[in-house]
């Protein structure tokens, strides 16, 4: 064990301290965020386990000394939240390079000597190292000024200044002193400091413009060093404005001397007043807070000044006061007839000019209501106000009829003083006070009253009956505060005339006030009113009545009116003696101007007018029409130029009375025609046939009006040839030289006749085509006759088109001669013949492999065609032949010549599950016997359409379902074909096998003949089972 000695322990701390010195030089700042390195994080937050040992003193690198006396940044505070770093020895050298030489190359500025100015503070240089250090001033405000500054304390902070080109760590010293004209305006006054950081400047580092409240967006690297210090430490800062204080002085009275009274201060304190009032001088100071100064920049103001003391007896404004005038003194005038006087108040000497006690006096007059004294209504009211000086008060309130009174109270509130409305007897509603008991010298009473019945008029109207020839009348007569309502509506005095069988309602109502003689007042408005009903009965007269007729007729081919009416009137009930014609029509509405003339009572007025719209020349021939107009010579029908009469009308001759007729258009007849004449032009067409000889014809009628043209060229009626195929544009054209024409409405006017052949002219209708075996290779033969009477084919080029429905195979045969029969034969598809002994050497169907023939069911070599029944013959038009592979004859074989290939019999099976599926389909299994699935091996078709697996849900209806084989040469064993019938009710349906079809059954019958011949039959069956079972 080793002696723990005191030189061993110094040893050891020194060994400690080297390694911390070594390991440690930049992990955190000394201004309390998380360095760099030793796994510190990049947060600003470092002072939340640590913070400035005090308020005064930041913490500052210390300078140990090197064998190169070059400063070295002190030690940066452990990791562990229990390492705080210590405050750097007051003796130890602040790196100002004012007073002492930075290491730096003299051509870089030391931060010191920093310009006043945010942007890099950098020197050119002939070299300039690739890593430089940078120290960066920035400014913030404390967040709470009475704690020292520190990261935790710090607002926003912004850069003041930043020098980036310093050549090492030793060089890049603190700011230790800063221009005060780097500061933003908002910048003054106490609570401001500086951090200060060192940073590694690499890559284009520059420090930010602004940190937010304490977010480390720069980050441990590249910082290494950080520090904080109150902002006066580093210059004086800046003063506030906006310290204040002030003070007035209070003036002396015949009782109390001048005082100081202190204001009040802001950013300021008063200081001790050594005098508070007079006689004296006094003097007192104001300070401002700290960081503040008054307007003229100092930190204090002082005031000062004399006092004067109590004013002295001899002063004027110390004499004794003035007495007030005495009511008592107050004398008044009263006049009843005018409801109106004078109040005086006197002046009299040493007095204040004002009474000992103020008045109040109003004058008022009132209004009768009704027939009695009360109620009444207020009529004049004259306020004099506040009475309180010296002089002469006039007042008047003129009585018409009623009551006049004079008010005057001591109270300004008193009711008396603002009467009214009503006044409904004597201290109702108000308690009335009178000038008369004001204790003043004047006439009693002060109040006068009117006699009664000085407000009452006399209203009535006066009426005359109406007769056979004049109407009945009321007159209104002009009275004064009278108005009258006639069926409730206000109506001014007058004569008024009234409908015979009419009755009035007359009111005579009264303004508030006036009573009206014989009438009735309303006790809720006081009002009064008199009532009357006035009746004017309907005289015994006799209605006028118009009687005759209104027609229309054609004359010339002229629209006429013609007409004929007689006024009765003997008690000349009519209003006019002026005949108007009218038509109406809806909306629409035309007057005959002039008027047909005057009629009076027995007269009779006849004659006729041209109906609105047509006119006439000199010889009264028509040249217009209602609806029609005539531009550039040809007519045409037109909604203006009064058309909407050719709808009918209804026709009113008016005098008042009035007679109506409905009268219609006068229609045309073989000798009058009241408009244009109306033409249809029609033709007809015949088209072309088969027969190439008619080429189709179009005939054009002879029609008095109307000029033909047939694609464009002027035609005569009559019939001519369509010249198949072709189109002719025909148009039908008026012709007014005999006469005004023009066509009906909707005529159609122009026909585009085409002329063209039928389809069914171009056919191949006879064409064959036939399978047949010629020296053991199928061929197939043909004849194609094409029609063509009009030459619609567009090509003559003729195919043969075989297919299954799947597979699709063309052949051509050549180009059909102008005869139009073309014949010949083309070897079937997949069969092929020597091409010099004409030997056959390919079938459909088979290939040859390892020198023996075999089937193939590889649509490339069309064993696919061997079980067609039709084909497509084609040249433009096409027709569908029957065409079926040829039989092999005992003289010709059309399979490879070869001992009999081995044939596959495959069993057929439908079977249709007795119960449905839950949603009511039928369930169909197909080509499943014994266990074994032969469906892959066949084809099966539901409803035409191929299953395409051996389950198949059918839903409710009726299938059919059918099973080929997949190449010629298998065979069937079993049905061909069912009926299935789902019905998706408790028993699901039914299967029904159906016959046997011809073709099956002769495939079964050879393929049986073939395999009895060879006696393999059984075996055939039991290898494909085998096979299957496999």
């Amino acid at each position: 064990m080793l002696k723990k000695t005191p030189a061993s322990l110094l040893a050891l701390a020194l060994a400690v301290g080297l390694t911390f010195a070594t390991v440690a030089p930049a992990q955190a700042a000394s201004d309390g965020r998380p360095g760099g390195g030793g796994g510190h994080n990049s947060s600003r937050g470092y002072d939340r386990w640590w913070s400035n040992p005090t308020p005064t003193q930041s913490p500052t690198p210390t300078q140990s000394p090197s064998p190169s006396s070059s400063p070295s940044p002190s030690p940066s505070p452990s990791a562990s939240p229990s390492a705080k770093p210590s405050p750097a020895p007051s003796t130890a050298p602040s790196p100002v390079p004012s007073t002492s030489p930075s290491p730096a190359p003299s051509s870089s500025p030391s931060p010191s000597t920093a310009p006043a100015s945010r942007s890099v503070a950098t020197t050119s240089k002939t070299t300039q190292p690739t890593t430089t250090y940078g120290v960066a001033a920035y400014i913030y405000k404390k967040l709470d000024p009475n704690k020292p500054a520190s990261w935790g304390n710090s607002g926003a902070q912004r850069l003041l200044v930043q020098v980036l080109d310093n050549p090492s760590k030793e060089a890049n010293s603190w700011f230790s002193s800063l221009d005060p004209a780097l500061l933003p305006d908002d910048v003054c006054g106490a609570g401001w400091a500086i951090q200060q950081d060192k940073a590694k400047v690499a890559n284009g580092f520059s420090f930010p413009d602004d940190i937010p409240q304490q977010v480390d967006n720069i980050g441990w690297p590249p910082l290494y060093d950080a520090k904080h210090t109150d902002l006066s430490a580093l210059m004086t800062v800046p003063l506030c404005a906006g310290a204040e204080a002030s003070l007035t002085i209070t003036p002396a009275t015949c009782t109390a001397p001048e005082k100081v009274v202190l204001g009040a201060t802001s950013h300021a304190a008063w200081g001790a007043l050594d005098r508070v009032s007079g006689p004296g001088s006094y003097t007192v100071t104001a300070t401002a807070d700290p960081g503040y100064r008054f307007a003229d920049d100092s930190t204090a103001k002082t005031f000062s000044g004399t006092l004067a003391g109590v004013l002295p007896k001899s002063d004027p404004s110390c004499a004794p006061p003035p007495k007030c005038i005495p009511n008592s003194s107050v004398s008044y005038t009263y006049d009843p007839a005018r409801n109106s006087g004078v109040i005086t108040v006197p002046n009299p000497a040493n007095s204040t000019g004002e009474l000992c006690r103020s008045f109040w006096v109003t004058a008022a007059s009132w209004k009768y209501l009704g027939s009695s004294q009360w109620a009444q209504k207020i009529d004049v009211v004259d306020k004099l106000g506040e009475i309180s000086t010296p002089g002469d008060y006039p007042y008047t309130a003129p009585v018409t009829c009623g009551q006049g009174d004079i008010y005057a109270s001591y109270d300004g509130a008193d009711a008396t003083l603002d009467p009214g409305p009503y006044l409904w007897g004597p201290d109702n509603p108000f308690d009335e006070k009178f000038l008369h008991e004001m204790g003043f010298t004047g006439p009693r009473p002060t109040y006068t009253t009117t006699e009664l019945g000085c407000n009452e008029v006399t209203a009535e109207p006066s009426t005359t009956p109406p007769t056979c020839t004049a109407a009945g009348q009321y007159t209104l007569p002009d009275v004064d505060k009278v108005t009258w309502w006639v069926d409730g509506v206000e109506t001014e005095p007058g004569t008024y005339t009234v409908k015979a069988g009419t009755k009035v309602t007359v009111v005579a109502r009264a303004t508030e006030g006036t009573v009206l003689k014989g009438g009735v007042q309303d006790p809720r408005t006081l009002l009064w009113s008199y009532t009357w009903k006035l009746d004017f009965p309907k005289p015994e007269c006799q209605s006028p009545e118009l009687t005759g007729q209104i027609t229309a007729i054609c004359e010339n081919d002229v629209p006429w009116i013609s007409y004929t009416v007689t006024l009765v009137d003997p008690d000349h009930q009519s209003t006019g003696d002026t005949a108007e014609l009218t038509f109406q029509s809806g909306s629409d509405s035309f007057t005959f101007i002039p008027a047909l003339g005057t009629i009076h009572d027995g007269e009779t007025l006849s004659g006729r007018v041209l109906w609105p719209g047509a006119a006439i020349d000199g010889d009264g021939d028509p040249i217009g029409w209602p609806g029609w107009s005539n531009e550039g010579g040809v007519w045409h029908e037109i909604d203006g130029n009064y058309a909407w009469t050719r709808d009918g009308v209804t026709a009113i001759i008016s005098v008042n009375p009035s007679i109506s007729d409905d009268l219609e258009y006068p229609s045309g007849n073989p000798y009058c025609n009241p408009g244009p004449t109306v033409i249809e032009p029609t033709l007809s067409s015949v088209p072309a046939t088969c027969d190439a000889t008619t080429s189709g014809t179009f005939t054009l009628p002879d029609i008095e009006g109307i000029v033909w043209k047939v694609d464009g060229v002027v035609t005569e009626p009559g019939t001519y040839s369509g010249g198949t195929p072709s189109t002719k544009i025909v148009t039908a054209e008026l012709d007014q030289s005999d006469g005004p024409v023009v066509l009906a409405p909707g005529a159609q006017t122009r026909w585009e006749l085409e002329f063209t052949a039928p389809k069914e002219c171009l056919t191949i209708e006879g064409s064959t085509a036939t399978g047949e075996c010629l020296a053991d290779s199928p061929w197939i033969f043909y004849t194609i006759t094409l029609t063509d009477p009009y030459n619609q084919a567009s090509d003559h080029d003729a195919d043969i088109i075989m297919t299954d429905g799947t597979n699709t195979v063309t052949l051509p045969l050549g180009t059909v001669p102008p005869s139009g029969v073309l014949t010949g034969k083309v070897l079937w598809p997949g069969a092929s013949v020597d091409p010099d002994t004409g030997e056959a050497n390919g079938w459909p169907g088979w290939v040859q492999v390892d020198g023996e023939w075999t089937t193939t069911t590889d649509p490339a070599h069309y064993g696919w065609t061997r079980v067609i029944t039709t084909a497509t013959l084609s040249v433009n038009p096409e027709m569908q032949v029957d065409l079926t592979y040829p039989p092999a004859t005992p003289d010709c074989n059309t399979n490879p010549p070869e001992d009999p290939p081995t044939y596959g019999i495959f069993p057929t099976s439908a079977v249709l599950a007795q119960q449905c599926t839950t949603d009511g389909r039928g369930v169909l299994t197909l080509g499943q016997v014994d266990g074994v699935s032969f469906f892959e091996d066949v084809n099966y078709f539901i409803d035409g359409v191929p299953a395409t697996s051996s389950t198949v849900y059918l839903r409710a209806g009726t299938y059919e379902v059918t099973v080929t084989t997949k190449s010629p040469n298998d065979g069937l064993q079993g049905a061909t074909a069912w009926r299935v019938t789902v019905t998706g009710a408790q028993v699901c349906g039914e299967l029904e096998t159906l016959a046997l079809t011809g073709a099956d059954a002769g495939v079964l019958l050879a393929l049986g003949g073939i395999l009895v011949a060879a006696g393999a039959a059984a075996a055939v069956t039991a290898r494909v089972r085998m096979r299957r079972a496999e």
